[in-house]
């Protein structure tokens, strides 16, 4: 998994550009969990065989972004 110790926190600019529906804002907050949000939207899957696969689950990705921009508005600055 990513590891979060070492991640910087997201500009309080950025958040409060995001609460005015900012495009350019909800950009950086996407990148700026592209990885952790990438790796929880991964999963390993096996066949009878044993071999692995990575499965991409888009639309669980597409949840993750909704859900973090709802939280986000949801912020009291």
């Amino acid at each position: 998994m990513v590891n979060e110790k070492n991640r910087k926190l997201l500009e309080r600019n950025v958040i409060e550009a995001i609460k005015e529906n900012n495009e350019t804002a909800l950009n950086k907050l996407y990148n700026h969990y592209e990885k952790l949000i990438n790796a929880y939207c991964t999963e390993i899957k096996f066949d009878k065989n044993g071999q692995t696969y990575y499965f991409f689950d888009e639309d669980k990705c597409q949840e993750i972004k909704n859900e973090l921009f709802i939280a986000i508005k949801k912020f009291k600055i």
